[in-house]
């Protein structure tokens, strides 16, 4: 088994890479992000994930465990760029209107920080 993860992060060995490889696999992961998230981390840093729940049971996570644990954030933005290109995007109905509202209401404010109106 260690063989297989090995071999599979060599493969997917850049973040994008790695998210667009739950994307396929994982259909749910397209749902929510936190699971998204949540996947990468597992699959692809598992001896990291393994570091990260035995600190996390004592309390305290280490600054340097910290920074080699791939950003939430980072994994949603990679998501949304692929969604952007028409990949990837959530079966359920309900999470894309909430996604598209969620980006319109940004573009809006976004718009009006600029003082533009169309929001491009």
């Amino acid at each position: 088994m260690d063989d297989e993860f090995e071999e599979l992060r060599e493969r997917y060995n850049k973040l994008k890479d790695q998210v667009e490889y739950v994307l396929q696999r994982y259909p749910s992961s397209r749902e929510l992000d936190e699971l998204l998230w949540w996947i990468v981390f597992k699959l692809f840093y598992p001896d990291l994930a393994k570091k990260f729940g035995e600190c996390a049971k004592r309390g305290y996570i280490p600054m340097d465990v910290l920074k080699k644990v791939p950003r939430f954030e980072t994994v949603s933005r990679i998501r949304r760029k692929f969604n952007e290109q028409g990949l990837y995007l959530p079966q359920n109905k309900e999470v894309l209107k909430r996604r598209r509202r969620f980006e319109e209401h940004w573009r809006r404010l976004m718009a009006e920080d600029r003082g533009d109106e169309d929001g491009y």
